[in-house]
């Protein structure tokens, strides 16, 4: 009994004492509300403290108390059932304290818990808030910046378009001018005035000396009057004319109103124009890359400014033997016309004519015909037959044909181009010009060189006139008036004909220049047709020429190739056959590499290979080389041309050198009758292989043939063959098989 007292007593403590830290903890959380508890909570440890002390005091020793525990017995027996009840109702109280506590310590804390809940949420709220203010606060910043470059904006724009209006007026007014001059100007002209060429230069002389009197009242009307002049002076193709008004327009723009204004733009491209017919490229090129810049920058890529400008720097950078660079441009820009333009554009019709024409000039004939062709049909069908642009394209493609040999195609072609120009201009107009320079270049390759020399003679007549004796049109002219007289035989002549012009060349034009190295090479040849002496001289002219081709074109380009091909001949003609075939070789291997092993090209390098050998004393080899270089011709070239022709008569040729003359001459007259049958009588290449067949029976000892074969065509009696000197050579062509100059169209 008095274990469980003692128990009880130290559970009571127990429960105080965590009654009074619950309280004295949380007393912190309490508001006014919970005052009664507390009231309430005094009241009960009042109550319970007397019972504690109580059970203490009853709890003594029993040693203490035995005397009397043997007296008190019944009484403290009949105490004992109301002790046990205050016992357990003490024992209650206490719980239900406890339970009090709990239950106030656990609302306390929920409570608390909720207010740290709520400021949380309020504290969110509060973040969120400050968030969406910064928000909005970068928004109001971003529209007053908006607001603030909109304004900016506005007033550039309220600026540009007042500096616009100006210069808009001031252009008025000065196209106004030069309307004005050109009004005074045809006033003042003298009537009756009826042709389109030399009546138009010199009615333009006349109004270049009225400027400077006419903008003397307004300077600023000088440089659109100057580049409306010079403009004239390039449609009748006076470049030198050209070049001096439009130098002065340009430099008189540029100060006036800026580097890239309109009008300085416009005067550079006219001057790009005249350098360009004059023949200085580098000058032309550097002014076309400036315009071409230029006008990237303020019309953008595809505009037309900007593709006009881009195919004429394609053109100067083809002058310039940079044909690789000239290819790319052209290519680049059809493309970028292709863009927002069809097939039939007049611009990309243009454009696509003269990449094939640069084609041509790379000896890319196939692909050069299909897009001459091409553009041919397309000319037909939507300018019709006998407008410029198709004539033009006519002409071009008769350029093709005779590079592939084709003489009388090509001379069809030329004639109808040259009679649609004449009745749209005049027989001397530049165009006509052009087409005529085409077919004096076949009839000399036709062996008409009576013809071939009086149209060379008028055209170099026509040019000197109009452009000067040291223009580059002149010099074109000299040029191939004097391959026509070496082919003629007449090598004297064209020899005093060249120097002078080779001399004027190199002072204008420079050494390296395509049209200075076209006359270095017709004076080599005229050197090495005199013989003698004069050989050595020849030789070192065109290792000369060669290696300025090769510096300037490139070691593959034909004209190199072809200056090579000249030089081993000379030294062929000297002995000199350890250099001979190492030249040649290199020419076929290079041919082999460009244009593969069975094409004309290669073909004639493999001929010219075989003489090289045979003059080394290799017979074998010579003939394997034409056998093998005569069954890939059957293969490519056609019955009757003149390429096949040639081969056919160079291996004749080395047949009787070799005195298998039944051979030689059963392969020589099948190939003089169909020579005969497809290319006409008069056609040098026939006129070769007759020579060779008559040289053929006069070494075979059998003279009453040779007099048959001789007599049997008296109209040949006086034509007087290329090379007589060596039958079985190749045939004379020009440094890049065409009729004109590296460098021009």
């Amino acid at each position: 009994m008095t274990d469980d007292r003692d128990a009880h007593q130290e559970r009571l403590r127990r429960l105080t004492r965590a009654l009074d830290i619950t309280i004295q903890r949380d007393e912190g959380a309490l508001t006014e509300s919970d005052e009664e508890f507390l009231d309430r909570h005094s009241e009960l440890r009042d109550l319970l403290e007397p019972m504690i002390r109580g059970s203490s005091s009853s709890g003594a020793p029993a040693a203490t108390h035995s005397a009397e525990a043997s007296t008190a017995t019944p009484a403290m027996e009949a105490e004992s059932p109301r002790r046990r009840r205050l016992l357990l109702v003490g024992m209650a109280a206490t719980a239900v304290v406890g339970i009090v506590v709990a239950m106030a310590s656990f609302v306390l804390q929920r409570r608390a818990n909720d207010r740290l809940m709520a400021a949380h949420a309020d504290s969110q709220r509060a973040s969120s808030t400050i968030s969406q203010l910064e928000r909005d606060l970068r928004i109001v910043r971003d529209e007053k910046e908006a607001l603030s470059r909109d304004r900016e904006q506005a007033n550039a724009e309220r600026v540009r378009a007042a500096e616009e209006r100006d210069a808009t007026a001031g252009r008025s007014r000065r196209e106004s001018a030069i309307a004005e001059f050109t009004r005074s100007w045809f006033s003042s002209s003298a009537p009756g005035v009826q042709s389109p060429d030399d009546s138009i230069a010199r009615e333009l002389d006349r109004a270049a000396g009225q400027i400077d009197a006419f903008v003397a009242g307004d300077p600023d009307a000088e440089p659109g009057v100057r580049t409306f002049v010079g403009m004239g002076y390039l449609r009748v193709g006076l470049w030198s004319a050209a070049a001096l008004q439009l130098e002065k327009a340009r430099t008189t723009a540029r100060a006036k109103f800026g580097v890239r204004s309109r009008e300085a733009i416009d005067a550079t491209t006219g001057l790009a124009a005249a350098y360009h017919g004059l023949g200085k490229w580098s000058d032309a090129d550097l002014l076309c890359r400036e315009l071409v810049a230029a006008e990237r920058e303020i019309f953008g890529e595809a505009a037309a400014p900007t593709l006009e400008i881009a195919a004429r720097w394609a053109s100067v950078l083809a002058d310039r033997m940079d044909f690789e660079g000239a290819e790319r441009v052209f290519r680049d820009t059809l493309e970028a016309a292709r863009v927002g333009l069809s097939d039939d554009d007049a611009f990309v019709m243009r454009t696509t004519k003269l990449l094939g024409d640069l084609l041509r000039r790379r000896g890319r004939l196939d692909e050069a015909e299909e897009l001459l062709r091409g553009v041919l049909a397309l000319e037909t069908k939507s300018l019709g037959a006998a407008d410029a642009q198709t004539l033009s394209t006519t002409q071009l493609l008769a350029r093709v044909i005779r590079d592939r040999g084709d003489l009388a195609g090509a001379e069809s072609l030329a004639l109808e181009a040259y009679a649609g120009q004449a009745r749209l201009s005049s027989q001397d107009s530049p165009c006509a010009i052009e087409t005529r320079f085409v077919l004096a270049s076949i009839w000399s390759r036709q062996g008409r060189h009576v013809e071939a020399e009086a149209e060379w003679r008028r055209i170099l007549a026509i040019e000197r006139t109009r452009h000067g004796a040291g223009s580059v049109e002149a010099l074109r002219g000299v040029h191939g008036l004097a391959t026509t007289l070496v082919d003629f035989d007449r090598a004297r002549e064209s020899g005093e004909l060249i120097r002078d012009a080779w001399a004027t060349a190199r002072s204008t034009l420079g050494d390296d220049s395509p049209v200075t190295l076209d006359l270095a090479g017709d004076l080599a040849e005229s050197l090495s047709l005199a013989g003698g002496d004069r050989l050595a001289e020849a030789a070192d002219l065109w290792r000369t020429t060669s290696e300025a081709w090769a510096r300037s074109a490139g070691t593959e380009h034909p004209a190199t190739l072809q200056a090579r091909s000249s030089l081993a001949s000379v030294l062929a003609r000297q002995s000199r056959w350890t250099e001979v075939e190492e030249i040649r070789r290199s020419i076929w291997t290079c041919r082999v590499r460009i244009d593969g092993e069975v094409h004309p090209r290669t073909l004639r390098a493999a001929y010219d290979l075989a003489d090289a050998l045979e003059g080394e004393g290799h017979a074998g080899d010579a003939e394997a080389t034409l056998v093998a270089a005569a069954e890939s011709a059957k293969r490519i070239l056609p019955p009757g041309c003149a390429d096949g022709a040639e081969f056919s008569r160079r291996r004749g040729a080395f047949l009787a050198r070799q005195r298998r003359f039944d051979e030689a001459a059963a392969l020589l007259t099948e190939t003089l009758t169909s020579a005969r049958a497809t290319l006409g009588a008069r056609d040098a290449e026939t006129c070769r292989v007759k020579e060779t067949l008559i040289a053929l029976y006069e070494a075979w000892g059998r003279p009453d043939l040779a007099s048959r074969i001789r007599s049997d065509d008296e109209a040949l009696d006086g034509l007087r063959e290329v090379d007589r000197r060596t039958p079985a050579g190749p045939l004379t062509v020009w440094p890049d098989g065409t009729d004109r100059p590296h460098g021009h169209r």
